[in-house]
C-alpha cells in the first residue's frame, strides 16, 4: 500500500474516534465540523494516492488535469460551505421568548401625574381590574383575589416544571467529589448542562422569573408581605435549577397567595 493510502486510511479512521471526543468535551456541532473536515481532506487524500499510479504509468493529460483540479475544488468548496453551516450553528443566538397570554405587568403605582388626563385603557376589564394603584387598592377584595390568583397559576407552573425535569435529574449519573471539577469530569459537565437547559426554560420558555417579579412587585406596599415577597422575587432572578429548588418556590408561592387573600393588616 502506498503512503498516501495509509495517510488517507489514516484520516478517515481517526476521523471516526476523534468527533466523539470533541463533541464530550466541547459540543456537537464542533464534532460535526470536524468529521465533516476530516471525511472531506482523507477522501482527497485517498482519491489522490490512487490516481497517482495511473499518472505515472499514462503520464499526465490536459483532461486528466481538469478533473483533478474539479475534484480539488469540489472538495474544498465543499468543505468550505459545511465549516460555514458549523459555524453558524455554534454561534449563539439570542432567543425570543415564547408569547403568552400573561395580562400586563402588575406594578404598584403610588404617584400619579397632576392635571395630566389619562390616555385610555385598551386592555380587557378583567386586567385592569388586577392592576393595583395604591395600598388602598390592595384593600379591595377582588384586586387580592386576581392577584393571588396569578400567583396561584404561577405556583402551578412551576411545580409542573418541576415534575417535568425530575426523571431526568435522577438519570444524571452521580458526581464523585473526589475527582476535581471541569472539562474532564464528566458527570458533572452532564448535570451542568442538564441544570442549565432548566434554567432556560424558566427564564425563556416560561418567563417564570419576569412573571414573579411583577406580581412580587405589587405586593411590595403591604408590610405583613413585603419581606416574603422580596424573598422569593430574589429566588426568581437567581433562575433555580434544581426540582428541589422548585417546587420549594412552588410552595412559597402557593402559601403566599392564600396570604394575599386576607385583608392587609
Amino acid at each position: 500500500m502506498r503512503r498516501e493510502d495509509k495517510f488517507g486510511y489514516g484520516f478517515l479512521c481517526v476521523a471516526i474516534g476523534v468527533p466523539y471526543l470533541i463533541e464530550r468535551f466541547f459540543n456537537l456541532s464542533w464534532a460535526i465540523v470536524f468529521s465533516v473536515a476530516c471525511v472531506v481532506t482523507g477522501s482527497v487524500f485517498l482519491f489522490a494516492g490512487h490516481r497517482h499510479k495511473e499518472t505515472e504509468v499514462g503520464g499526465t493529460t490536459p483532461r486528466r488535469k481538469v478533473c483533478i483540479g474539479l475534484m480539488y475544488f469540489g472538495a474544498i468548496g465543499t468543505l468550505t460551505i459545511l465549516c460555514s453551516i458549523g459555524l453558524v450553528k455554534i454561534i449563539p443566538r439570542t432567543k425570543t421568548p415564547v408569547a403568552t397570554n400573561e395580562p400586563p405587568p402588575v406594578l404598584p403605582i403610588t404617584t400619579e401625574t397632576p392635571n395630566v388626563k389619562p390616555k385610555n385603557d385598551t386592555r380587557p376589564k378583567s386586567h385592569q381590574k388586577a392592576r393595583p394603584s395604591s395600598l388602598q387598592s390592595l384593600e379591595d377584595p377582588q384586586v387580592r383575589h386576581n392577584i393571588a390568583r396569578r400567583i396561584a397559576e404561577l405556583s402551578q407552573g412551576i411545580a409542573e416544571l418541576a415534575q417535568e425535569i425530575q426523571p431526568g435529574e435522577n438519570a444524571l449519573e452521580p458526581i464523585d467529589p473526589a475527582i476535581p471539577r471541569g472539562k474532564t469530569n464528566t458527570p458533572y459537565m452532564m448535570r451542568e448542562k442538564y441544570l442549565q437547559a432548566t434554567a432556560s426554560k424558566f427564564h425563556f420558555n416560561h418567563r417564570f422569573d419576569s412573571r414573579c417579579v411583577q406580581l412580587m412587585s405589587a405586593l411590595s406596599s403591604r408590610a405583613d408581605l413585603a419581606e416574603d415577597a422580596k424573598s422569593i422575587a430574589n429566588t426568581c432572578q437567581g433562575l433555580p435549577r434544581e426540582a428541589t429548588e422548585l417546587r420549594r418556590l412552588s410552595d412559597s408561592l402557593a402559601a403566599l397567595a392564600e396570604r394575599v387573600e386576607r385583608p392587609p393588616q
